[in-house]
């Protein structure tokens, strides 16, 4: 208050969360502080003496505070919203749209004002996106979460666990217990506070943490209203954005989720907020001439301004209240607006005074006005961020730095807060964001390098033991700090590399961090940008895994596949000094090739996955090893996987050296005792199997596989070995158990590995379609494309692309022409690519309803060129394509081939099925009703047994239209059955059909 009085400021308190309930505020009045009188608006009693924290900076000429002009219409808007929200007791996410300087920050802290002098005001939440690449991922609920338990960025882990700690065991109906330690780990880990002996995966984890701010908000919103605003999401990650939407729709409570955003966010999230019902969007556009002008005279009456320099000011601010404000302070800057005797006056000269053309060149003008002492105090703040801390500005060579920071503050362009992240350090913020961009440009490029390197040294010193928080920060300035040391003068080489390799470090620490939370985008970033920094092999063999594993964490195969190949290249043309590491990317590189084929978008080129195989053999050597195994298990897959080349190199391994190969692996692993290798190789043993149609002998590998889940550590691999589990339950006519297996995805696998849940949502999909589940088919697409955006994949990897084909087929069924359309859409080249038969196989359906038969005829070629398992789903369309082109002959060829097995016990009960409706509906084209009577008959028992609700219905319509003129009635009675579970489905083709056999 002290400090305060000497600047003659309006001290605003903001409650913390800690202080919220239980304590209130009392308006104190004038306070007499070293001979002054200061207006104290509001302080909070605090008996516990831990202090209060400030609301965010407020802008406005020093000493002068004009009201709001031209929002009341938005601002009653907003207040509508809160009172709805506070009646309906459920949450409301609002977006306020505008350029930069165009009042966003006003209209929510003139929010914020009429909401604390209401009976029970609200609890103020507040955070920041920062402007770094795509922001610091969780930074602004760092900063709320920060607030809430009076954490300080200079206390160590344990600290911030005691005050988290104590922080959850106040909070009214959570108390202590197993669901409370959850959460506090939850939130920890979002200041990047994480048990390294903990043994969450990169989803699981992130699935903690949003479980953890759902239940602290909703805690939080059912004692009272919160306000929890982030300010700029245009600069937030697409994590932050998902998780936003996600309190916003799962919470419960009175949380309004306030987010102001400059339009730039609809550019890479067009699908904000749209379609929710509690969701709403502001616009803010620039103030009218009218607007500008009242604003203007309410800034400053100044006398003595000619109307021709009024209208200069008004016309280049164009609407814009902060390019209005600075305009008159550089005025006040240069003089030509003077203070007289508690007046604004014009200056003589007034008339001749420039005017900038834009809020950017009029903050330069005011920032080269000051004195150099204080504009480089400023520059050097701006290295550091939008809030900016006296530990990380140096020592000035002359004053000291709180005169350096008061002139700066008195010119209106930064602002001391109250209270401070670091202990015993006077905390700043620049009033706009504008401001500190333009300070960074006036800084000399000769010279960013260096101050990037002093910030950084201090960052790292302060944030000792919480590396995780503040990698991200690190890596940027450290980066930053690199990226120029070549124009310092002098540039010596051991400080450059010095910089190279913490730029390395942190960036790679950033990769690693951010996988773990489950943040694809952000861990492919960090990684590729370690990888450009990387120098020696070990270093490049280690961005590059990092890469491959952020690019595998959403099954995203082919630049998985490019990342594990410069690794293992590295080790390789440096000798492999340590050759089983160098063996052991040999295999990760071959195995995604050959064992996750589905991941990839491009062909295999036979030659140069084998090259790899025998390099790595040889560098594994003939003992028993984990990378000799995994080596051994892909040459089991070679017939699988390896099936369309770049080259015309033909490289062939017979079904009994790929039983010994995968043999010789189970063994390997069994006497190591790697479950996760074991698993992985009794998958090779399926997948011989699986070529040779030996359908029963895969069912008893998959039981051997189910055997290990107990000891399987590793979240991809349980989740493979469950849904390849699901597959052959699907394949033999266990749709439900392959739906519930898929379903244990999510709750064994779910919270740990994003291409898991993709994989089982497919095959989820896939069974869902056959038991007549088609609205569950649309959920899991929904859900399926929050996680493409999450990790900001352009489409969907192609062994979960099914997902999606599904339901354009289930869409274009319905008659929904443009949602089917939309989703075929993003598979223009499919079948061209030689895409996995269970991704086109489902795409035929879709483009056969939708009449493009052309596309489907090439989609089966492609099939027909694969050595994969039958498919119930391809005999299906096969037999709906037949249909459309009378190609009879080609279906009867294709399903032939699936009855096809060597075993006693036959082909599975669903390809005889599918054979018998064939051989009906061919009768039927034919015109002999008898025999498609019978067949048909024999497919509708099969189909009922097995429970597959769709594929019933569909026999059932044929046997209504085989029946139709011999026996109406039954035929009628037929169709009535169809009738009821197309109607549920919402197939109008069919429901039209049914409906003509009943009128007969």
């Amino acid at each position: 208050l002290e400090q305060t009085a000497e600047r003659g400021q309006t001290v605003v308190a903001e409650r913390t969360a800690r202080q919220a309930r239980g304590f209130r505020f009392q308006d104190l009045g004038p306070l007499a502080l070293k001979g002054k009188s200061i207006p104290v608006r509001a302080y909070l009693l605090d008996p516990a003496g831990a202090g209060v924290r400030p609301v965010a900076a407020e802008r406005g000429l020093a000493g002068l505070r004009a009201p709001m002009v031209g929002r009341d219409a938005e601002l009653a808007l907003v207040r509508a919203i809160v009172d709805r929200c506070e009646t309906e007791r459920h949450p409301h996410l609002v977006t306020v749209y505008g350029d930069a300087g165009v009042g966003k920050s006003r209209l929510v802290r003139e929010l914020v004002e009429w909401a604390e002098q209401r009976p029970e005001p609200p609890l103020i939440l507040r955070g920041r996106c920062l402007p770094y690449g795509d922001g610091v991922t969780y930074w602004p609920l760092s900063e709320m979460l920060k607030e809430l338990a009076g954490i300080l960025d200079s206390d160590d882990a344990s600290t911030v666990m005691g005050k988290l700690r104590a922080m959850g065991n106040a909070l009214p109906g959570v108390g202590s217990g197993a669901e409370t330690d959850r959460m506090i780990d939850g939130l920890a880990a979002t200041i990047g506070v994480i048990d390294s002996s903990d043994e969450l995966s990169p989803r699981q984890l992130r699935t903690e943490m949003h479980a953890a701010w759902r239940t602290l908000l909703t805690n939080l919103a059912s004692a009272g209203t919160v306000f929890a605003i982030v300010e700029d999401i245009h600069w937030g990650d697409s994590a932050l954005l998902d998780l936003l939407e996600e309190l916003a729709e799962r919470c419960a409570g009175a949380l309004v989720l306030i987010c102001p955003s400059r339009p730039d966010l609809t550019a890479h999230r067009p699908g904000w907020g749209g379609g929710r019902r509690n969701a709403s969007a502001i616009a803010l556009d620039p103030l009218s001439m009218t607007d500008a002008a009242r604003l203007t005279s309410l800034l400053l009456d100044i006398d003595d301004l000619p109307d021709v320099v009024r209208a200069r000011i008004l016309e280049r601010a164009e609407g814009n209240p902060f390019f209005l404000e600075e305009i008159l302070r550089q005025l006040i800057d240069e003089k030509s607006i003077v203070r007289d005797d508690q007046r604004w006056r014009a200056a003589a000269d007034i008339a001749d005074v420039r005017i900038p053309d834009s809020v950017q060149s009029v903050l330069a003008a005011r920032i080269d006005l000051l004195p150099l002492p204080t504009k480089r105090m400023l520059q050097r703040a701006s290295v550091v961020g939008r809030v900016f801390w006296t530990g990380s500005l140096g020592e000035p060579v002359t004053d000291s730095l709180d005169e350096l920071l008061d002139v700066l503050e008195g010119r209106d362009l930064i602002t001391t807060r109250m209270g401070s992240a670091f202990r015993g350090e006077r905390e700043c913020i620049f009033r706009h964001v504008l401001t500190c961009d333009v300070a960074y440009e006036s800084i000399p490029r000769r010279q960013r390098a260096g101050l990037h390197a002093e910030v950084a040294a201090w960052l790292e010193d302060v944030a000792r033991g919480r590396e995780g928080e503040f990698a991200e920060l690190l890596a940027h300035h450290w980066s930053q700090a690199f990226k120029g040391a070549t124009s310092e003068t002098p540039a010596a080489d051991a400080e450059i590399e010095r910089r190279r390799g913490l730029a390395y470090r942190w960036s790679l620490t950033a990769a690693h961090d951010a996988r773990r939370r489950g943040i694809a985008e952000r861990a492919r970033s960090f990684a590729q940008h370690a990888l450009e920094l990387a120098v020696s092999p070990d270093e490049v063999a280690d961005a590059a895994v990092a890469l491959g594993e952020a690019h595998q964490l959403m099954g995203d195969g082919s630049p998985a596949v490019a990342a594990f190949r410069v690794a293992a290249d590295a080790l390789i043309d440096a000798g492999a000094p340590d050759p089983l590491r160098a063996a052991s990317l040999c295999g990760r590189l071959t195995e995604t090739q050959v064992r996750f084929v589905g991941s990839l978008r491009e062909p295999v080129d036979q030659a140069t996955v084998w090259s790899y195989v025998e390099r790595g053999l040889t560098l594994a050597g003939e003992g028993d090893s984990e990378a000799r195994a995994r080596l051994l298990l892909v040459r089991s897959f070679w017939g699988w996987g390896v099936r369309s080349e770049a080259s015309t190199s033909r490289i062939t391994r017979s079904s009994e050296e790929r039983a010994a190969d995968a043999a010789e692996a189970v063994g390997i692993a069994a006497r190591l005792g790697l479950a996760e290798v074991e698993s992985a190789a009794l998958d090779g043993v399926g997948s011989v199997a699986i070529g040779e149609r030996r359908y029963h002998r895969v069912s008893e590998t998959i039981d051997r596989r189910l055997v290990l889940l107990p000891r399987l550590r590793d979240p991809f691999e349980l989740g493979d070995a469950l849904v390849m589990a699901a597959q052959n339950r699907f394949e033999m006519g266990g749709y439900a158990e392959a739906s519930t297996l898929t379903s244990r995805v999510y709750e064994e696998v779910d919270t740990k590995d994003w291409a898991s849940v993709l994989f089982a949502m497919a095959w989820r999909a896939k069974a869902r379609l056959i038991l007549g589940e088609w609205d569950e088919v649309l959920d899991d697409l929904a859900t399926a494309a929050a996680i493409l955006r999450a990790g900001e994949l352009a489409e969907p990897p192609p062994f979960s692309s099914l997902v999606w084909t599904l339901a354009a087929f289930i869409y274009a069924a319905r008659g929904q022409v443009d949602d089917a359309h939309r989703l075929l859409a993003m598979f223009p080249t499919r079948v061209e690519e030689g895409a996995l038969a269970r991704t086109s196989s489902e795409l035929v359906l879709a483009l056969v309803r939708r009449g493009r038969l052309e596309e489907a005829r090439r989609s089966f070629k492609t099939l027909e060129d694969q050595l994969l398992a039958a498919d119930v789903v391809r005999a299906l369309a096969r037999i709906d394509l037949a249909e459309a082109d009378g190609d009879w002959a080609g279906a009867r060829r294709a399903i032939d081939s699936m009855l096809e097995t060597p075993e006693p016990e036959g082909p599975p009960k669903p390809y005889a099925a599918c054979a018998a409706e064939l051989q009906g509906r061919e009768a039927l084209f034919a015109g002999d009703h008898t025999a498609a009577q019978a067949e048909l008959e024999r497919a509708l028992a099969l189909w009922s047994g097995l429970g597959a609700v769709w594929p019933a219905a569909r026999v059932q319509l044929a046997l209504a239209r085989a029946l139709h003129d011999k026996d109406p009635d039954a035929a009628s009675e037929c169709a009535h059955r169809a009738l009821g579970v197309f109607e549920r489905l919402g197939s109008i083709d069919e429901i039209e059909q049914c409906r003509s056999l009943i009128r007969g």
